[in-house]
């Protein structure tokens, strides 16, 4: 196993970052850069046991990149901002509740909205996807500032009651960083059922 699966470091670089890998006495592994002149392996490349990788980031003149390391057979990500505008989004979580008869949702949140802000000069293009049928995103692409709406509905398996996890996932071109995901947490009930209360009220 590795201590992480993925990084995101600033546009100057990174000299010295490491990953820790955990395994049984014996068990032979490599590290390689699959993104060279990005990322550099520059210890630690192997072993038979548990062990540490240390690697540099070159810095970044352009838009925000994405390289790998393949770590003992799994994939290391690493993210490096760049220069160039950048976005920021308002809230990076949704909570959305439902009624459920087993089949369709009888009634649930309405659409919520996350907005997207384009801080800086330059063309910014962006495409936002779900990773569930049930969770829906609007509009799925467009460029700059915007406001993207996010709803639920009655479409793919979902359980008369219980909690399911879904994220909208946001690729942008031209930008210096990559804010996202987006998780989203749908809470269903069967209709007619009730709870009791939870939650706080602030005077």
């Amino acid at each position: 196993t590795l201590g992480a699966t993925s990084t995101t470091v600033g546009a100057a670089g990174v000299v010295g970052a490491t990953v820790s890998v955990t395994t049984s006495p014996g068990c032979a592994w490599t590290a390689v850069s699959n993104s060279p002149g990005f990322i550099t392996v520059t210890g630690g490349a192997g072993g038979t046991a548990s062990g540490t990788v240390t690697y540099s980031v070159a810095p970044n003149g352009g838009p925000f990149r994405v390289g790998t390391m393949t770590i003992a057979g799994q994939t290391f990500s690493v993210g490096q901002n760049g220069i160039g505008p950048t976005m920021a989004l308002d809230k990076t979580a949704l909570q959305f509740g439902a009624t459920s008869n087993g089949t369709t949702l009888v009634t649930q949140t309405s659409a919520q909205a996350v907005r997207m802000t384009q801080t800086g000069a330059g063309p910014v293009t962006w495409t936002a996807t779900s990773n569930r049928p049930w969770l829906q995103v609007t509009p799925a692409s467009g460029s700059g500032s915007a406001n993207v709406s996010i709803s639920v509905a009655s479409i793919g398996a979902l359980p008369a009651s219980g909690s399911v996890a879904g994220a909208i996932t946001l690729s942008f071109t031209g930008a210096g960083n990559s804010p996202g995901p987006i998780a989203v947490t749908l809470t269903t009930k069967l209709h007619g059922t009730s709870g009791g209360p939870f939650g706080f009220v602030d005077t």
